[in-house]
């Protein structure tokens, strides 16, 4: 059979474009993959989870929260949120969940907690969850001048989740900006001496930009000293 070069780069070309297609494809179905948190997330019968301090030892908290929602026949979106937080280190669930513009803001209770079993997670659009009750300062907010001045003032006072949303606003483009306030104290028993109020950015497409501390409140009990807001 004589050799035919123009035939021989056709099926060249054929077999290459084919193997580019193979990732695209599995880029896809990754994507699905990606659990996202929002209203189908929400489970509320927390009662059902006491099973799990009795349970048999062999099986994590975690574990026994996503066996006991199989049991109930729980939607799958609300095992999948289950199997998230997980993933983050805390056995919780999802129990309420609303929206603050494009931005989903989801209530979760960790029922297993010793001390604060509610916390809150941010949906931005693409589906990337922002604990608001991890990481609250920077580097650069921990070593704030206002913030110095209130820890020289309050020794031994930390920020005590969980925080609660004081304030929603857009923002010149667009965007949503939600900001946050955390009690600082020296102990969950103690008086509140002051508030973290912490913004979270997202532009106009709903995807997170960042966050960072705009004010050191004082409480009325402490020192009176003037709070200063760096908004940026």
């Amino acid at each position: 059979m004589p050799y035919r070069p123009c035939a021989f780069a056709l099926l060249v070309l054929v077999a290459l474009v084919g193997c580019d297609q193979v990732p695209d494809e599995r880029s896809e179905q990754a994507q699905e993959d990606v659990a996202m948190i929002d209203e189908r997330a929400v489970w509320r019968d927390s009662g059902v989870f006491e099973l799990c301090r009795s349970e048999d030892e062999a099986l994590s908290l975690d574990g026994c929260m996503v066996d006991v929602l199989h049991r109930a026949k729980a939607p799958d979106e609300v095992i999948e949120a289950v199997e998230t937080l997980s993933a983050e280190g805390d056995a919780g669930f999802v129990s309420g969940f609303r929206r603050e513009g494009l931005i989903g803001v989801a209530q979760v209770t960790y029922p297993f907690r010793a001390n604060t079993n509610q916390g809150t997670l941010l949906v931005a659009s693409d589906g990337t969850t922002i604990d608001v009750d991890r990481a609250i300062l920077s580097e650069e907010d921990q070593h704030r001048a206002d913030y110095s001045a209130f820890l020289a003032a309050h020794p031994g006072v930390m920020p005590f989740p969980p925080a609660s949303l004081t304030r929603s606003e857009r923002l010149n483009g667009g965007g949503e900006q939600l900001r946050f306030d955390t009690a600082l104290r020296g102990c969950h028993a103690c008086e509140i001496d002051g508030w973290l109020s912490v913004a979270y950015d997202f532009d106009a497409a709903g995807r997170f930009l960042g966050h960072q501390l705009v004010e050191v409140k004082w409480s009325e009990s402490a020192v009176a000293t003037p709070s200063v807001d760096v908004s940026r």
